[in-house]
């Protein structure tokens, strides 16, 4: 079976580590702190169970946790490793450092990617000697549930690599989406910042209260977009597809766009959000809501497979 070296345990080295043991490979969580460690393995272990329950997974939870293993030892992780994940916290500088170790440490033919959601891998790679090797294959969070990942080359990211790094993800039941080229934020969280200040200058502006512009996205927008992308969903709008519908509507579209100035956010501002957002939420903590959370994508992950079967894609 295929090693995989993961370097850093938190929640995306955590997803990382039951996307590619669920895919029958041995992931290698590595962390220089063996508590963290310790709680990715019992988050892997709980977020197996989890997608057992809703008949997620293909063989027994206990079957796919025993291919997973941790390490405090960099060159033990990397030893015989076919692919190398880097998922530590994002900060260029951190990846520079770390990716110019790994670049030293790593053979030719071993792709090493980076999970970075913001920052172009020719932020921190142009310097190296392995260049060619590096990418970006940016996971939706958490990585076992949203099963989409951005595979993004820098300017002399080799082709070969693109490719492997592709058929690796599909191989893992990943969806991808390739990019043509590098832009800050990928496409994923281009289009989440787009959506999220909007909710944000609404709410500053006093044209809505925090719940019921979450309602709209959690109600309407959201449940469209579980299924089928943007473009799609205005084109069924209009009897003519899309072109039909900027004919009807592209006017307000443009009006709109232009209305839409980009704005800091201010911590008093913020804080005063939180405060009105979390009066209309349950009265739990991040922790206890980000797994109710996992388990409500897990029934629809079940609830779109199964349909699927029925209706199609």
């Amino acid at each position: 079976m295929e090693k995989i070296a993961l370097i850093g345990s938190g929640l995306i080295g955590t997803g990382w580590g039951i996307v590619f043991s669920e895919s029958g490979r041995n992931p290698v969580l590595y962390d220089t702190d063996i508590n963290a460690l310790d709680k990715a393995l019992m988050e892997i272990e709980k977020g197996l169970s989890d997608l057992d329950e809703y008949g997620l997974i293909y063989e027994p939870p206990e079957t796919i946790l025993s291919r997973v293993s941790t390490s405090t030892n960099l060159e033990e992780v990397l030893d015989g490793a076919v692919h190398v994940q880097e998922s530590i916290p994002e900060r260029a500088e951190l990846k520079k450092d770390l990716f110019e170790k790994l670049d030293k440490m790593v053979p030719n033919d071993v792709t090493i990617a980076s999970s970075t959601s913001t920052i172009p891998v020719s932020a921190f790679t142009e310097h190296l000697p392995g260049r060619e090797r590096c990418i970006v294959i940016h996971p939706g969070t958490p990585p076992h549930l949203l099963r989409l990942v951005e595979i993004v080359p820098s300017p002399w990211t080799s082709s070969r690599v693109v490719t492997k790094s592709r058929d690796l993800m599909e191989d893992c039941r990943q969806a991808t989406s390739v990019l043509k080229k590098e832009i800050q934020g990928f496409v994923l969280n281009r289009i989440q910042y787009a959506v999220i200040s909007e909710v944000y200058r609404l709410w500053e502006d006093e044209v809505a209260g925090i719940e019921d512009i979450e309602k709209t996205v959690r109600e309407a927008l959201g449940l469209r977009w579980s299924f089928m992308g943007a473009m799609e969903t205005i084109s069924l709008n209009a009897p003519g597809g899309v072109p039909d519908y900027n004919n009807r509507y592209g006017q307000w579209v443009n009006e709109i766009n232009t209305s839409q100035k980009a704005r800091q956010w201010s911590e008093e501002s913020v804080n005063r959000l939180e405060t009105e957002r979390l009066k209309s939420r349950p009265s739990v903590d991040n922790s206890s809501r980000r797994s109710w959370r996992d388990k409500r994508l897990m029934a629809l992950l079940a609830h779109k497979r199964d349909r699927s079967k029925i209706e199609g894609d």
